[in-house]
């Protein structure tokens, strides 16, 4: 990524943020205060060709000591979900089960609450229509390990998860350049958004779990 375009990026989230660096493929950006852990966003090529989308991505991370965090872990993939966007003209957003889990984990059940408790926040479904992102989903955190794919990585963290916590992602097509800083602070605060709702939704997620 050359230095104008981080410098495009860093500005674009003026006001928003504690420090920021390059990383690879991307520039890593701190918050000075949001619902989500360090937010990064990278530019990846489309196929062969010299287009390229820009991808965002942030971790929502929690401390869990009350059990044993493999079946949390599981339990918290049974909800892993994705945006679908129906309609040509106007545009619908709805989260669905994340095709990548079913595919993956097929033995774990589909929970849809936390792909409900998404389609019913307003905040969200507002943000969804500014940030109008062409994908979103959110997945059980996980980290890329050494000499390994991203799928291989994400089942070895299922075997024995480190931190529990949700990914956020989402990616935008190349041709919002014209207008790309209200389009990176609209990606935000949609995150923002959905970082508050998995905050509240993963806490009573753990009571529920706790108290049984």
């Amino acid at each position: 990524m050359f230095y104008d375009e981080t410098a495009r990026i860093v500005n674009a989230f003026k006001g928003l943020l504690k420090e920021w660096k390059i990383v690879e493929g991307g520039v890593l950006l701190i918050p000075q205060n949001a619902n989500f852990d360090p937010f990064v966003v990278a530019k990846r090529p489309l196929g062969f060709s010299s287009d390229f989308k820009w991808v965002f991505s942030a971790p929502v991370t929690f401390s869990y000591s009350k059990g044993d965090p493999t079946l949390m872990h599981m339990k918290m993939k049974s909800l892993e979900c994705s945006m679908e966007i129906r309609g040509l003209i106007r545009r619908e957003y709805k989260f669905v089960e994340n095709p990548l889990r079913k595919a993956l984990f097929p033995f774990i059940p589909f929970d849809g609450g936390l792909a409900e408790t998404l389609n019913a926040d307003s905040r969200v479904r507002e943000l969804l229509k500014k940030a109008s992102p062409e994908e979103l989903q959110v997945t059980c955190y996980y980290e890329l390990l050494p000499g390994r794919s991203q799928v291989e990585s994400m089942i070895e963290y299922s075997r024995r998860p480190e931190k529990l916590g949700w990914l956020i992602t989402a990616s935008k097509a190349s041709y919002v350049e014209p207008v790309l800083p209200l389009v990176f602070r609209n990606m935000f605060y949609l995150f923002d958004a959905i970082g508050q709702l998995l905050k509240t939704f993963t806490s009573e997620l753990f009571r529920s779990v706790e108290t049984k």
